[in-house]
Order: structure tokens, then sequence, then C-alpha cells
């Protein structure tokens, strides 16, 4: 039909349509035959309705084939989306140890070069007094563990003066550990703190090794501040005090720590110049299974040697 043909048509129907239901008004309808004609052109435009309704509604089989292609665009979508969230996330995470290594050469500038005090602590009851921030992290989630949620050992830190006294700086956005505040575990709250210093820059009050002093003092570092790491992110299922410890004395050297692989197995650590990088962890050994609850302990680096363990102690503060 063409383009002209089309309005002729609509015309043509309405006007019989018109015509047979003024005959019908007047009484000629019935008196000249033309009933039928118009009860059987009523018949055709309700058949072709009816068609019209059949054509348009979905059938079962094109029902499921539609959701097929959803569940599948979002089966491969669904993985770029998560890996560009913890892009994101590891974005937010690198800024946040950038602020942390400023804060601490801020530390150094008050106080005569001199960095803040870095003490290891050995339990739950025997924590480290001389040392940066306290409070020691249980992920058990035995309940009403207070250290877990308590924002005060955070804005009394001793770098808290050079972080406008914040406290969603000092946690990870892809930690995603909890507290449990009953026993039920219908109420869990968001543990506080994810980031940890080397044990490089240790201050307990054993701390002559070898005959070494461990540095207190910038001036102290022989190493390049560029390649002496600071802060890192640690893991959620090891992270308990402050202090992160790299073994320095054993070979081939454990790993006493875990550092974390929120950002698409990466972690975040800043240095000594400021500045913080993504370190990818390579070894498979860096990455066991994350643990709900419990600590993930100390994972043995037997041969071949853990090359991120390599890494780290490459980059711990070297002394005079």
């Amino acid at each position: 039909m063409s383009k002209s043909e089309g309005p002729k048509r609509a015309r043509s129907i309405w006007c019989a349509g018109f015509c047979t239901w003024g005959l019908r008004g007047l009484g000629f309808v019935s008196d000249f035959g033309f009933e039928d004609e118009a009860v059987g052109m009523n018949s055709r435009c309700a058949s072709s309705s009816r068609v019209s309704q059949t054509r348009r509604a979905f059938t079962l089989i094109e029902l499921l084939v539609v959701i097929a292609i959803i569940a599948i665009l979002a089966s491969l979508l669904l993985p770029g989306l998560r890996r560009a969230k913890q892009q994101a996330q590891g974005i937010v995470c690198l800024g946040n140890l950038k602020q942390f290594s400023l804060a601490w050469l801020q530390y150094a500038d008050d106080h005569d070069e001199r960095v803040p005090p870095n003490e290891a602590s050995l339990d739950a009851n025997h924590r480290g007094t001389n040392t940066w921030v306290q409070g020691w992290l249980d992920p058990d989630n035995i309940p009403y563990w207070g250290d877990n949620v308590n924002t005060d050992y955070l804005t009394e830190s001793l770098i808290a003066p050079y972080l406008g006294r914040s406290v969603a700086i000092w946690r990870c956005p892809g930690d995603r550990s909890r507290s449990r505040f009953s026993y039920d575990e219908s109420h869990m709250l968001p543990r506080v703190r994810s980031y940890s210093m080397s044990s490089g820059f240790d201050s307990t009050p054993d701390n002559h090794r070898d005959g070494k002093i461990w540095p207190r003092k910038l001036s102290e570092l022989t190493s390049s501040p560029s390649r002496t790491f600071v802060f890192i992110d640690e893991r959620q299922d090891s992270i308990q005090d402050c202090y992160f410890p790299v073994d320095m004395l054993n070979g081939p050297a454990s790993l006493l720590a875990l550092p974390s692989p929120y950002h698409n197995g990466a972690g975040t650590v800043s240095f000594a110049d400021g500045h913080a990088e993504l370190r990818k962890w390579r070894d498979r050994r860096t990455t066991p299974p994350m643990l709900t609850r419990g600590f993930a302990g100390i994972m043995g680096s037997f041969w071949p040697t853990n090359s991120d363990v390599i890494w780290l102690q490459e980059r711990t503060a070297q002394w005079k």
C-alpha cells in the first residue's frame, strides 16, 4: 500500500461505518438489506483486532529466550563491574596511605626528625604502650570487643593531628571485617582500622639486634626513602596491633603477617618519601583463602622463596 492509499482507506472505512450507523438510525438498513453487510464488517474488524492482540503477546519460549539473553549479559558485565569497583576502592585506599605517610613526615618535622614510635604487642593482654596508635583488633567475633570499634584510639593517635583527626581514613574501603555486638550476630559493626606500620621502624625497648639500632630518626635511615615502606594495608584476618612484622633474620623468610589483596589481588603500600603505590602480590602463598574467623597465622615460605617476602625485605628500613 502506498503512502497516499493509507489515508484514503481509513477515510473510506470511517465513511462506511458512519453511513451504516446513519442508515440504521433512519430505518433503512434492514429495509435495504444492509444489516448483513454491517454485521460482516464488524465481525471482520473484531477478528482483525484479536489477531493483532495475539501477535503482540510474547510466547513462553520467547520470554525464556529474553531471560537467557539477560542472564548471559549479566554474567559478562558483572565481573567487569566488580573489577572496576575494586579499582575505585584501590584509588581511595591509595589516597589514604599517601596521607598517612605525609602525616608521618610532618610528625618527624615537629619532633626533631624522630619518627612515631612503633612498638609490637605480644597479645591482647600484653600490649605495647610506646606506639603510634593503640588497640588490638580481634577477628574471632567475640561479642563486645571494644577495640574493634574504638575510634578514640584513632583520634588520639600520634599522627591524628596531621590527619585532621579523621576516622574514616583509617579503614580501607575493601575491608569487609565486622565486629559482633550481640550474641546472635544481629548487630554487627565495621571494624575501624586496616593499616599497620612496618617493623622496620621498631621502637620496642629491645631495639638492638645484631649490634644494629633500628632507626628512630630520619637521619638514621640509610635506605632510599622512596624504597623504604612505612605503612601497609593489612588483611582483615591478619591485623592485630599496629605493627606489621617483616622477617629479616630467617632464610628462607616467613610471611609473619599478610598484606591485603583487596584491589584485584593488589595491596596498598606507602613510603618514607610520601608516595604510595599499589603492589600486585604474585605468590599465591601471600593470598591464602580469607578466614571469616580467627587469625591467618604465620605463612612459612619454604623453597622456592616467596617473591613477595623478598620484595618487602628489600623495602624494609635499613639503618646505620
